[in-house]
């Protein structure tokens, strides 16, 4: 008898536990309605203190073995987390970290924990849970896109992952949405462009696999994976992601760059300019990406006639792109310099070069005053003046005094031009090799003040 009252005890204390909890369930459910109730009503601290009494009742029952096997449970628990993640009030930084995470796993729990006795999921509020799902992973989408402009690439990279999954679990809720799937797929290609930003040559060839096999691969994804591969020196699997993308996008330059990348690898040169030409011609709109290909080629083979008029098409067509017009112009002072020198015999030839070198580099500070190669560049020209007009003086005969003194003044004044311009370019950046070319410089100027400052430097 003594056994029974015992056991009889047990029994009711163990249905007060249960209900217990299932109370906590609804008076977290009522707080949370006192929250948006005094949130409307414009009550911040009142809605607040209610929010945060949710918080606190949801979690016992989140615990229990009873009730933690509850949908209702869960959903409770997750609007609770979701409203703390969005709201704006400054009296919930504090609970803010990890909230929407919480909420997501909440979400994720109340579509899953329970099922009826034949086997049928019971999720409460469905629709609201479902419309919830989508929008933490939509959000997570945004997250990842900050992250990655941030370059958080290892932060961007775990929100996309996180939107991806959370599409992936409401496509088993609701597998009838046909958004679901384009979105996780977009998801999926955002690790892509992460993993690519990056740098992380096994994640996009891994994801990038992923994405092809799924057929929701843009170009690009081809482009970068066999990227990977020809610098991996795998030209067999380069060529064959190629040979998939150009099935798929016959008409995408970003598969006819490269395979010229592979033609570049292969020193197949005849190749090479066989896809350049095809590819001016295609792909009118992407033409300068061709014509800088071009100049590559004619830069790697030294042909420095063809280089020049290759940069002079591209600088044409990169008009309005200032970014890339700056480089194509320090590039072709580059090869108009290489072309004097290479012209010393003409001396009226090379000194057109030169002058062209000369605009050039001008130009491209026009665009970018702290272009520091462009002033080491035209410190260079002035020397190369300095040194002609020196070579002259020493030329004349002896009694031509005159003559001789007016080409040293010359020569001079150049050196002190580029001491000017090598002055510039050392304000900007502390080069040592800037520094050497100065001191240099300050010996022929017999600056020694400066030149004793520089080396004490």
């Amino acid at each position: 008898m003594k056994k029974f009252l015992l056991l009889s005890v047990f029994s009711f204390f163990t249905s007060v536990i249960v209900l217990s909890q299932s109370t906590n369930v609804l008076t977290a459910w009522e707080y949370l309605e006192t929250y948006k109730r005094e949130k409307e009503s414009g009550n911040e601290a009142a809605s607040i203190q209610a929010l945060l009494d949710a918080k606190k009742e949801i979690e016992p029952a989140t615990k229990h073995p009873n009730t933690s096997q509850q949908s209702k449970t869960w959903k409770r628990r997750g609007d609770i987390y979701y409203e703390i993640a969005v709201n704006k009030s400054p009296r919930l930084v504090l609970e803010k970290e990890g909230a929407i995470d919480t909420a997501l796993f909440s979400y994720l729990r109340a579509a899953t924990v329970e099922k009826k006795d034949n086997g049928k999921q019971v999720i409460e509020d469905r629709g609201d849970v479902i419309f919830k799902l989508v929008t933490i992973a939509n959000r997570k989408m945004e997250q990842g896109n900050a992250l990655l402009e941030d370059k958080l690439y290892d932060k961007a990279m775990l929100a996309y992952e996180t939107a991806r999954y959370a599409y992936d679990q409401t496509l088993l809720v609701d597998p009838k949405n046909p958004s679901l799937p384009s979105a996780s797929n977009s998801a999926l290609l955002a690790m892509v462009i992460c993993a690519v930003s990056a740098d992380e040559k096994e994640k996009i060839l891994s994801l990038g696999a992923m994405v092809v096999e799924k057929g929701a691969a843009d170009a690009w994804v081809y482009q970068a994976m066999a990227g990977v591969y020809i610098e991996n020196k795998d030209l067999s699997n380069a060529k064959d992601i190629l040979a998939k993308g150009k099935a798929k996008f016959p008409n995408e330059s970003a598969i006819y760059l490269a395979e010229l990348r592979i033609a570049f690898e292969e020193n197949n040169t005849v190749r090479a300019t066989e896809i350049i030409k095809e590819g001016k011609e295609k792909f009118p709109d992407k033409k300068a990406d061709f014509i800088l290909e071009e100049v590559n080629i004619y830069l790697t083979q030294g042909d420095d006639e063809k280089a020049s008029q290759a940069l002079e098409e591209a600088i044409g067509a990169f008009q309005n792109e200032a970014e890339i017009l700056k480089v194509l112009y320090f590039n072709a002072g580059i090869i108009y310099d290489n072309l004097a020198r290479k012209n010393e015999a003409n001396k009226e030839l090379a000194k057109i070069n030169r002058e062209k070198a000369h605009d050039y580099y001008n130009k491209t500070l026009e665009l970018d005053s702290k272009y520091v190669s462009a002033y080491n560049q035209l410190a260079n020209y002035h020397v190369t003046l300095g040194n002609e007009y020196l070579v002259e003086a020493n030329n004349l005969p002896f009694e031509k005094k005159k003559e001789y003194d007016e080409m040293k003044a010359k020569a001079l004044d150049e050196y002190k031009k580029a001491a000017s311009f090598l002055e510039q370019g050392y304000a900007i950046n502390k080069d040592k090799t800037i520094k050497n070319n100065l001191i240099e410089i300050y010996k022929k100027t017999q600056d020694y003040d400066k030149m004793k400052a520089l080396q004490n430097e």
